[in-house]
């Protein structure tokens, strides 16, 4: 037996379909065998196929991203495995997690008040009651401020994140507490999810 081992340059597809099956079935150009549409190599002699052009009945389906499957191209949802085409995918650069953000600046007010009172009051002279009660209730905000964004960064209770992220305005260390009350008022259906 001799083996020819000369390539043929009519490796063409010639599609028919199998009516038993519903399968396009395409023949060789090298062998003549049959092998199923969509193969890109002979399964009898390992030849690789060309592809046949593209029929505009062809051209008017789409593979879906997550099973494979040829669906129609204008198909909102794969009717195979539902993946749906319509969702939009997670946004590059996003901003980060606003609760996380805002439970640091909430924890960030109530450090800088404590210190800030706690220098305010280092003065050589001593405080008078007024300045004694002012002080302790700019370290109660402080302490509640601090609460709070523990409260957020667990994701305990929303309501407690929030009022202790409206604590940390009343103190010196304001300027991080109004973004913290706002990112963690924003981050309400963070609470819900959890």
């Amino acid at each position: 037996m001799i083996l020819d081992t000369t390539l043929s340059t009519e490796n063409t597809i010639n599609p028919k379909d199998d009516s038993l099956t519903g399968l396009k079935i395409m023949k060789c150009g090298k062998c003549g065998k049959d092998t199923p549409d969509g193969m890109r190599f002979c399964g009898n002699c390992g030849c690789e196929l060309e592809s046949p052009a593209v029929t505009q009945d062809a051209a008017r389906y789409r593979h879906c991203v997550t099973c494979g499957r040829a669906i129609s191209w204008d198909a909102n949802a794969c009717q195979y495995c539902g993946h749906d085409f319509r969702a939009k995918p997670p946004s590059k650069g996003s901003n980060g997690d606003p609760l996380l953000i805002g439970s640091i600046f909430s924890i960030l007010a109530g450090i800088v008040s404590i210190m800030l009172v706690a220098v305010i009051n280092m003065d050589g002279a001593g405080p008078s009651n007024a300045e004694m009660l002012v002080s302790a209730m700019m370290y109660v905000f402080a302490g509640l401020a601090i609460i709070g964004g523990l409260s957020s960064l667990a994701r305990v209770s929303y309501p407690l994140s929030v009022f202790g992220a409206a604590c940390s305005i009343f103190g010196p260390g304001f300027f991080f507490g109004i973004p913290a009350l706002v990112l963690t008022a924003k981050s309400s259906e963070t609470f819900e999810k959890g």
